[in-house]
């Protein structure tokens, strides 16, 4: 029997189509007789919602609608094909909790230590794997032959796991009595082409807009084509291609299915006839290696309702996108949709629109993960912890849905956390913090304990985890009454018939919980605007929309980035038979080929990504280049982006001048130390915010040990090194891992900071034998020196890193971790630290040290480099630079004991980082 098939072209709504002939052919009734499969579940809403609209209110009977698959083609949903089935449909968590076991297993034989959480996520990579063999139809036969001799050695060890799998899985499935879905719905596929081939039905069927990339459904085409009462409708298929073209080309899968169903494509009819478009034309030879030149006024008239929109980011991109949507339905009869394969991009679209109350009908959904509850559920997953960073027990506690805990996350982070001095404290709080701390205390305690077991059953975990959630969000069961909550529970209900696994001592909870999440979409249901949609690709080929953007038109997006295969190369992959990845490219020019031939089009693209520059889709990169014959390019939005722009920008910017406090002489310090005196030479403003206004920046949460950290650990050291008199590098050693094991144990870099130590280690004990301590020498000493300045008191402090007693005179030693000043900005007076504790030496400020001249100045750099250090000296005039360095003092401290002397911020432009800049604003005047 001859196929029966034609196709309806790209630029003709698809769905609307196919509606209105059958509404025309068939009455109400006789329609239920009529046996349609389309694609996707939505296709198969909006078919039935199209059919609906179009009866004329009369009342109908629909046709029987069965979605060939998933939104993406990834699962298949033919249930109702066969309803007894001999065995179990295996669920998502079930299978991965099986195939982590049986991973762990493998490694387990082969004495290697896996943990639940890593061979959780190998299970999730190669499910996927199996779900592609399983769908085209594929067995994991023969895998040694995919590997040559001389290939990596990993990808060896790779095909001997698949191997197990091959053998080992399937009877691990069929002990259990379980099924996978991707096998179960490709088997019924198969069975119903079988029974219609052996029994054709009376009715009508008919399958349309599949391109027929999975195997079982081209099959189940081509029975549908050969069926007495039997019809298949191909999207977008190109009659005029006579050549066989390359897999990249948009018609390569129709060719390849027109094949399959016996039918020439010259000799397939249009389903909806009459219907010409000169974009689709121009559409068909931009894919052509020579293309034919068109008449320059078709060309020109392809590109009219056509617009292209360049912004500058991502983020301007999407409020571009939303600001086109805003302005489209403002017309009340029409209908917008938003095509892209860009997640990032629709959730930041969807957020825009959210300025104008419009909730976007997503056909994708939200991962889990990303929506409110799936953060907060995988911060509280963190607490089942030994310890848990401080980071995160703030942002669970100031989660919204934690929200009778803001007040004690606040008191906790101020008085504990930071770990600052605060007029806050857990002693001064009322009972109800108190209570709260306590609570929280014995949740943490409970979650190391747990975490510190030798071996714990996941689902003990993931009840302390349900246990923790509802006494954060104090009970309140409104925190699961949306889809996500819906979304949460019914993934806790699939896990209590599942097996369960096992996690070993100090293994992560949430890194495994993270997995079972990670496939957990949510989709909006209620509140949704009727007139826009966000539509996957294969979605966009059928449903209609007299608006259509195509967002997110560059390389890596349209087409898809290839990911990498941890499993299969590419070259193994076709050898294999899967399909290889050109076919994806093919696939997406096809959609790409269908969204911009709606009458009405926005095409946009952002010119940098996450600060890198992107390179247009090779797509928009064909069209360019074709039109460049004509002299024409693609008409340019330029108004949107730059209205798009101003959203993200003050409407008015207003200048401001830098702050110039002037506090009264009272409040002014009148004891400053000697690091103080060179922040009041950079940078006054600091003093006044320290000194005057009495403001301490907080410390920072989770802190890693850094620069600050080692100079602090390398003065200790050194003070204790030097009171013993006994300069060893062994001795040196031992001192510092006294210490260090305790003060870097969460440093990331803490070999790094290791090894400079040891360098500057074996330079010091060279150093001290070269140079012997003297007899008379001190260490961290501290003093202080009052004079009378402009008739008011003040008084100057200091502590020496270390001081050594010669024949000529006091030698001021000062260790830095970091660049040491030069010669010449202590004779400048820019760097007045040793010279200003040379003064104090001289006039007796230093109590041990008494009155005594100084004869040297020096720096000890311990870099920690290959050099491990170097000794900078100044002995030269040190008395002309004691001298100008106490009128330098006495003309500074005056200056600022006048009630007209402002406390600038950096007035010299000198300012270093600094803990008062931001106060000081002055990223708003310092332009």
């Amino acid at each position: 029997m001859t196929a029966n098939v034609s196709f309806i072209p790209p630029h003709v709504p698809f769905l609307e189509t196919l509606a209105q002939r059958l509404i025309s052919q068939n009455t109400p009734l006789s329609l239920a007789q009529h046996t349609i499969f389309l694609p996707t579940r939505r296709a198969c809403e909006k078919f039935a919602e199209l059919l609906c609209a179009l009866s004329a209110q009369q009342s109908i009977l629909l046709p029987t609608l069965i979605p060939l698959g998933g939104i993406d083609e990834e699962e298949l949903a033919l249930q109702a094909l066969d309803q007894h089935s001999g065995k179990e449909l295996i669920s998502k968590e079930t299978r991965l909790i099986l195939l982590t076991q049986m991973i762990q297993e493998f490694h387990r034989e082969r004495q290697n230590h896996l943990k639940t959480s890593q061979a959780c996520l190998l299970a999730s990579s190669l499910l996927s794997l199996i779900d592609q063999v399983q769908t085209e139809g594929l067995v994991f036969e023969n895998l040694q032959e995919l590997v040559p001799e001389d290939y990596a050695a990993h990808w060896q060890i790779t095909l001997e796991f698949l191997e197990v799998i091959r053998e080992e899985w399937p009877k691990k499935l069929d002990q259990a009595g379980y099924v996978e879905p991707a096998l179960y719905q490709r088997q019924l596929l198969e069975k119903q082409s079988r029974l219609w081939e052996e029994n054709p039905p009376l009715y009508p069927v008919i399958g349309a807009g599949s391109t027929g990339t999975i195997p079982a459904t081209a099959n189940l085409l081509k029975t549908i084509a050969h069926l007495p009462k039997g019809m298949v409708i191909l999207p977008g298929l190109d009659p005029s291609l006579e050549k066989e073209v390359p897999a990249t080309h948009p018609q390569h899968n129709m060719q390849n299915l027109c094949t399959l169903l016996d039918v020439v494509p010259q000799n397939v009819p249009c389903f909806a006839s009459g219907t010409t478009s000169t974009r689709s034309q121009v559409l068909r030879e931009i894919f052509q290696t020579k293309p034919r030149v068109l008449p320059k006024e078709d060309v020109a008239q392809s590109l009219e309702h056509l617009s292209l929109a360049e912004c500058s980011n991502t983020q301007e991109e999407a409020t571009t996108i939303a600001l086109a949507i805003r302005e489209q339905l403002e017309d009340p009869k029409k209908t917008i949709a938003l095509i892209t394969p860009d997640r990032e991009l629709s959730r930041r679209v969807i957020g825009e629109l959210k300025r104008w109350d419009i909730r976007a009908n997503d056909s994708a959904g939200t991962p889990f993960t990303k929506t409110p509850l799936g953060v907060f559920c995988l911060l509280a997953a963190d607490w089942v912890q030994s310890k848990v960073p401080d980071v995160t027990l703030l942002a669970t506690l100031k989660h919204p849905y934690a929200n009778t805990f803001k007040r004690f996350a606040q008191t906790l982070e101020k008085t504990t956390l930071r770990k600052q001095k605060s007029t806050l404290s857990f002693a001064s709080s009322n009972d109800e913090l108190l209570q709260q701390h306590g609570c929280i205390q014995e949740f943490l305690e409970e979650g190391k304990v747990l975490s510190g077991q030798d071996s714990i059953p996941f689902k003990t975990l993931l009840s302390y985890h349900k246990k923790l959630l509802n006494y954060l969000s104090n009970n309140d069961p409104s925190f699961l009454q949306n889809e996500s909550g819906t979304t949460l529970q019914s993934f806790w209900e699939s896990l209590e018939s599942t097996p369960d696994l096992t996690l070993k001592k100090g293994e992560d909870f949430s890194q495994v919980l993270r997995q079972f999440l990670a496939p957990l979409t949510v989709r909006e249901r209620y509140a949704l605007h009727p007139r826009l949609s966000i539509l996957g690709l294969i979605e966009a080929r059928l449903i209609p929309a007299d608006y259509v953007i195509l967002g997110g038109l560059n390389e890596d997006t349209w087409p898809q980035k290839i990911k990498s295969d941890p499993w299969f190369s590419q070259s193994m992959r076709k050898k294999f038979g899967l399909p290889d990845h050109e076919r994806r490219t093919g696939l997406s020019s096809l959609d790409f080929v269908h969204g911009i031939s709606a009458k009405e089009v926005l095409l946009t693209r952002s010119l940098r990504a996450q600060g890198t520059p992107t390179v247009p889709s090779r797509l928009l990169t064909r069209l360019n280049s074709y039109l460049k014959r004509f002299d024409l390019e693609i008409p340019k939005n330029t108004s949107l982006p730059k209205l798009a722009a101003t959203f993200h920008q003050a409407q008015t910017q207003q200048s401001i001048k830098a702050p110039q406090p002037k506090p009264s002489i009272d409040a002014r310090p009148k004891k400053l130390s000697i690091t103080d005196i060179t922040t009041l030479m950079h940078d006054p403003y600091s003093i006044y915010a320290k000194h005057i206004l009495k403001l301490k920046p907080l410390g920072p949460l989770d802190h890693t040990p850094g620069p600050l950290e080692y100079g602090i650990f390398l003065h200790s050291v050194l003070e204790a090194f030097v009171q013993e008199g006994a300069p060893s590098e062994e001795r040196l050693h031992e001192l510092g891992l006294e210490t260090f094991e305790e003060d870097f144990a969460e440093s990331q870099e803490k070999v790094l900071w290791w090894h400079r130590f040891q360098n500057s280690a074996h330079w010091l004990a060279h150093t001290f034998q070269q140079n012997p301590l003297p007899k008379k020498h001190w260490v961290e000493i501290t003093g202080s020196l009052s004079w009378t300045i402009h008739g008011q008191p003040f008084t100057l402090t200091a502590k020496a890193d270390r001081m050594d007693a010669g024949n000529e005179g006091i030698t001021i030693i000062d260790y830095k971790t970091g660049t040491p000043p030069s010669n010449r900005d202590l004779e400048k007076g820019l760097a007045p630290q040793l010279p200003l504790e040379a003064l104090m030496v001289q006039e007796g400020g230093f109590e041990p040290v008494k009155k005594q001249s100084v004869s040297e100045l020096s720096f000890w750099h311990l870099s920690g480099g290959i050099e491990g250090g170097a000794q900078i000296s100044y002995a030269k005039n040190i008395g002309t630079l004691m001298e100008e360095t106490k009128q330098g003092l006495h003309a500074l401290v005056e200056a600022f004991y006048d009630p007209q002397t402002p406390y600038l911020s950096i007035p010299y432009q000198r300012g270093l980082y600094d803990d008062y800049h931001h106060l000081a604003r002055i990223k708003e005047w310092n332009l």
